[in-house]
């Protein structure tokens, strides 16, 4: 969508220099079945590979059922052992880490003030709107911070991200509006590392990356060292299919509850509909903690989706989860979104069209 994050080149540079080409350890070895085993007809499915496979941003597309890989195709020299920035999807793992604080007593209520956390910038300050904004307030978008296009280069190209943010001035009384806002959940990221006492990328790891077998290759942070939040982590394709199996086994995989059922309960739960609710092949469009709702082939699903066409499909009803990764370097924000919606049409009319009826 147009008001997705747009990789800022003052970012660039603050995310670690990694090898993200091969893989650092031994991740989640996914059991492997056959399409037509799993309810999909094989022809139908190579056809809409080949159709992703003639655009020239995709990078990869996995698609399980069942708990089971079925299917996955890699393009423009890229393999299953890539980790790609997966953008904005970064907000949906976000939110499975506050689930995880809430239910450790890290964090005591979403309906804390975000200042609570953060005495030492309470004089950056200059609307006072901003007292008022709760950690619920930056979950769902309701914060009053203006949107990505307006405020995010701002913050980015700034030599302190939370001093920048916090300086800026609102759009709309917290909780009375909505404006999608990669500022506010920056400041999610900061709030929990303050909350929890160690880094965001390293609670991450500990309790939701290790817990599922799979790895966060590298996660950019701002020059305090914060993480960024809601943007930015490196992760491969198959790896953000098992944080997506995860969310339709209602937060417990191999008998380990990892996430609260009753907070991914709430994050699938529309807490803003959009007036206009088409966009590509999806129906319906909603949000809640940071997390998408809609409507795909008569299919009600839930989706993290990130600038340029990397999205986690879930779809509940088929008990499926696909995952994409695509080229998301040096586009204009009308490139991203035509990507997305490529990206959406090839899903919807190309794989799920390949289920046998």
């Amino acid at each position: 969508m147009k008001h997705y994050i747009f990789l800022l080149v003052a970012a660039l540079f603050l995310h670690c220099q990694k090898d993200l080409t091969s893989p650092e350890s031994a991740s989640y070895v996914w059991p492997l079945a056959s399409p037509e085993s799993q309810g999909l007809n094989p022809e139908q499915l190579e056809a809409a590979f080949s159709t992703a496979g003639r655009q020239p941003f995709i990078h990869a597309i996995v698609v399980t059922r069942n708990g089971h890989l079925i299917a996955e195709r890699y393009y423009n020299n890229t393999d299953k052992d890539d980790a790609h920035t997966v953008r904005s999807v970064s907000k949906s793992f976000l939110s499975a880490l506050y689930g995880i604080a809430l239910d450790a007593g890290h964090i005591a209520t979403l309906d804390t003030p975000m200042v609570a956390y953060l005495p030492d910038y309470a004089s950056a300050i200059r609307d006072e709107r901003i007292f008022d904004i709760t950690l619920r307030h930056l979950l769902t978008m309701r914060s009053g911070y203006n949107g990505d296009s307006d405020i995010l280069l701002a913050m980015t190209s700034s030599a302190d991200w939370l001093w920048t943010a916090l300086g800026m001035q609102l759009i709309f009384v917290p909780g009375t509006g909505y404006r999608y806002s990669t500022v506010g959940t920056h400041l999610l990221s900061v709030v929990l590392s303050r909350a929890t006492g160690v880094p965001a990328h390293d609670y991450a790891e500990k309790h939701l990356f290790e817990p599922l077998g799979i790895t966060l290759r590298d996660w950019a942070q701002d020059p305090q060292g914060y993480a960024f939040g809601g943007n930015d982590m490196f992760i491969t394709p198959r790896d953000m299919a098992r944080f997506g199996w995860l969310y339709l086994n209602n937060g417990n995989l191999d008998g380990r509850q990892i996430v609260p059922a009753a907070w991914i309960a709430a994050s699938i739960a529309p807490t803003y509909t959009y007036t206009n609710p088409t966009w590509g092949a999806i129906n319906d469009i909603a949000y809640s903690h940071l997390w998408w709702l809609g409507e795909m082939k008569s299919f009600k699903i839930y989706f993290a989706l990130g600038y340029g066409g990397q999205f986690i499909f879930n779809i509940p009803e088929l008990n499926m989860v696909i995952t994409t990764a695509c080229d998301s370097q040096f586009m204009d924000w009308d490139a991203a979104d035509a990507q997305e919606r490529v990206v959406t049409e090839i899903v919807a009319n190309g794989i799920l069209a390949a289920l046998k009826k």
